[in-house]
C-alpha cells in the first residue's frame, strides 16, 4: 500500500470510528449550494465585484461546515433548505452559471474574515428586492430564510472558526470533505441496520 493510500485509509477508519455530530446537515448543504439562484445581478462585496450567486454559495458552504459542530445549525436549517428545494424545484437542473473567479475571491475573504463576511452578506442578501414572479417571490423566500439562520452564525464562527478553517477551507479541504463523506456513509448505513 501507497502511503497515500495508506493515509486515506486512516481518514476511513477515523471517520467510521469517530462520526461527526451531523454529517447529514453538512451533506443537505453541500449539495444545495451547487444550485445558487438564478441572480444575475452583480454586488460590491469586500470592495470587489462578485455576484449574489456566488456570495450565496459561500454563505451556504460555510453554515454546512458549522453544521458538522453546531448542533444549532441542524435546529434551525429545515425552513431554510426546503425553502431552497422549493425554489430548485422551479429550475432546470442544468444551466448552472457560476462565476468562477467571483467565488474563489469570496471564498479567500471569507477565510481571512468570517465575520465580516457574514456581516455583509447578511446586508446584501436583505437589499434582494422581490419581483412579481413565482420564481422571484421563492428566492425572496428563501433569502429571508438564510436571513434568520445567519443570525447565528456570526457566534458560532467566533466559537468553532479555529477548528474548521483549515480543514473545511484550507490546504486539507479534499481530506476533509471525504471524511466527511465516509462518515456520513457509514451514520446511513447504520440507520438502516436499526430500521
Amino acid at each position: 500500500m501507497t502511503k497515500a493510500q495508506a493515509g486515506v485509509n486512516a481518514w476511513d477508519a477515523i471517520a467510521v470510528a469517530f462520526p461527526p455530530p451531523d454529517t447529514a446537515t453538512w451533506t443537505a448543504f453541500t449539495s444545495r449550494s451547487l444550485r445558487p439562484p438564478l441572480i444575475s445581478q452583480e454586488v460590491d462585496l469586500t470592495d470587489e465585484i462578485a455576484t449574489l450567486a456566488a456570495a450565496w454559495c459561500v454563505t451556504m458552504k460555510l453554515a454546512g461546515c458549522l453544521a458538522t459542530r453546531c448542533p444549532e445549525v441542524a435546529t434551525n436549517s429545515s425552513s431554510l433548505l426546503q425553502a431552497v428545494d422549493v425554489r430548485q424545484s422551479m429550475e432546470s437542473a442544468g444551466g448552472r452559471i457560476i462565476n468562477e473567479a467571483a467565488l474563489l475571491k469570496l471564498i479567500n475573504f471569507m477565510i481571512s474574515s468570517p465575520t465580516e463576511f457574514v456581516r455583509q452578506a447578511k446586508e446584501l442578501f436583505a437589499r434582494y428586492e422581490s419581483a412579481s414572479t413565482q420564481y422571484s417571490r421563492a428566492v425572496a423566500d428563501e433569502l429571508a430564510r438564510l436571513l434568520e439562520l445567519m443570525e447565528l452564525l456570526p457566534a458560532l464562527v467566533e466559537e468553532h472558526w479555529d477548528r474548521i478553517r483549515l480543514w473545511l477551507f484550507g490546504s486539507r479541504r479534499i481530506e476533509a470533505e471525504r471524511f466527511l463523506a465516509r462518515a456520513c456513509e457509514n451514520q446511513a448505513e447504520l440507520s438502516s441496520r436499526v430500521a
